[in-house]
């Protein structure tokens, strides 16, 4: 029993120093593995990737310190959703709601950090 907690040890010690495997080198994906279990992080890359083939902007809108873009996810039926972006929080949520859901930023979200050029998640 002692040598299957050592060996457990051993095992959380590797796998607690080690990153997981970067495919694209952006610094959102070099930040997001530094912040994220292993797991999470590949679902993340899946948001990632899917984010320039699936979503386009259709508008744009402003309310107070609110910037309101609707994206269209193509995956989705071509659905419309908001993504709302507070310029004093920083705060972005997004209509999917897949945040709340997983933890996990949405690929709507993803889209619009690309295009404004944020290299890193931000911290809400």
């Amino acid at each position: 029993m002692e040598q299957q907690r050592y060996n457990q040890r051993l095992l959380d010690a590797a796998s607690n120093s080690m990153l997981p495997q970067i495919s694209s080198k952006t610094m959102i994906e070099k930040h997001a593995s530094k912040i994220y279990t292993h797991t999470v992080f590949y679902e993340f890359i899946e948001q990632v990737q899917m984010a320039p083939c699936s979503c386009a902007d259709r508008g744009f809108s402003e309310q107070g310190n609110m910037h309101i873009i609707s994206v269209q996810d193509a995956y989705r039926k071509h659905r419309i959703f908001q993504v709302a972006h507070n310029k004093e929080s920083k705060e972005t949520t997004c209509t999917c709601k897949m945040f709340e859901r997983k933890g996990i930023l949405c690929k709507h979200i993803i889209w619009i950090i690309s295009r404004k050029g944020l290299q890193s998640i931000p911290e809400q």
